[in-house]
């Protein structure tokens, strides 16, 4: 990917974030039922991996759990990073 699509598009990405935490932060906004919901998705499906025994390589069952955590958006470090 182009350098300067990649700083832009990190900008972008930190402005909405810290837009949407500003926002949460002064909302009387109960977020707790999502958040709840979100993790318990996400912690269903790691579960399911965890417990899948077709999958036979421990690195494979590491792979599929960060994919499960940065479909959620849940940073897993920089190690597993595709980008």
């Amino acid at each position: 990917m182009n350098i300067k699509l990649e700083l832009l598009r990190e900008s972008i990405m930190e402005g909405i974030s810290n837009s949407i935490y500003t926002a949460l932060k002064y909302a009387e906004i109960d977020v707790e039922p999502s958040v709840n919901s979100l993790a318990v998705k996400a912690l269903s499906e790691i579960r399911g991996i965890i417990i899948n025994q077709e999958i036979s390589e421990d690195f494979d069952v590491v792979e599929k759990i960060i994919e499960v955590l940065e479909k959620y958006n849940i940073y897993a470090g920089d190690r597993h990073s595709h980008f």
